[in-house]
């Protein structure tokens, strides 16, 4: 079984340190990063709320279709 043990020994895996939670490296929030996180942000807005307005404007277009507006804009 001791045979055994050292073929297998070789297709292990080397074992990697694991750092402390101590030592892990802080996320730095650089200038760059906060700028284009907040660039992104914006847009997710400004997307969301043109979304909105269209979506509007499409249910309202669609209330106010009714048989007699639809004879007048026929040509």
């Amino acid at each position: 079984m001791g045979r055994q043990h050292k073929k297998l020994e070789k297709y292990r895996k080397p074992k990697v340190p694991v750092k402390p939670k101590e030592e892990e490296d802080d996320f730095e929030w650089t200038a760059s990063y906060i700028f284009l996180r907040w660039l992104y942000l914006t847009f997710v807005v400004c997307y969301s709320i043109t979304t909105l307005i269209l979506i509007i404007q499409f249910l309202h277009i669609l209330t106010n279709l009714n048989e007699e507006t639809l004879q007048k804009k026929d040509f």
